[in-house]
């Protein structure tokens, strides 16, 4: 993932336009949850990448949002280029294994997959066919409800990580 500092904020992983009250202290993570992080690579004007020592910063994946929080008296590196000037690489999910995943989200999939199947074909009529309810109480507990401060103000984004 290739983060925006300081003057792009990039959630769920679309540019959406400049946030004027980005804070300078951190940058939320698009992805959850947080299997492993790798590295910060810092990219200058010319495009060459260096990696960011891990002292400057931590990832707090303590909230629901993780983010990349710099240390006490820590700034981000002044040499950037002015877009994906950071570039972050890190691995998100539940795991390596199918048994990782949790049951209902393998029931939601599953049962969309047959909703789907089911009403192949029947999308070009009005009004189109609904998922049974069932998805969103499946689905419910893993969703992630953000406030932010984009220029789309007093927007309410959700996702499921």
């Amino acid at each position: 993932m290739i983060a925006h500092y300081p003057t792009t904020y990039v959630p769920e992983g679309f540019y959406t336009g400049i946030d004027r009250n980005f804070p300078d202290t951190f940058i939320d993570l698009a992805m959850t949850p947080i299997v492993s992080f790798t590295h910060v690579k810092v990219i200058d004007d010319a495009g060459a990448e260096t990696t960011w020592d891990a002292s400057n910063y931590y990832v707090d994946t303590v909230r629901d949002v993780p983010r990349l929080v710099l240390r006490d008296g820590g700034s981000f590196p002044s040499d950037l280029r002015s877009a994906n000037g950071l570039k972050l690489v890190y691995d998100a999910g539940y795991g390596a294994s199918p048994t990782s995943i949790p049951e209902p989200l393998k029931m939601a999939m599953m049962q969309y997959c047959t909703f789907m199947y089911e009403h192949r074909g029947d999308f070009e009529r009005f009004p189109p066919p609904v998922p049974p309810k069932l998805l969103k109480t499946l689905l419910l507990p893993y969703q992630i409800m953000r406030f932010g401060t984009t220029p789309y103000s007093n927007v309410l984004k959700m996702g499921i990580g």
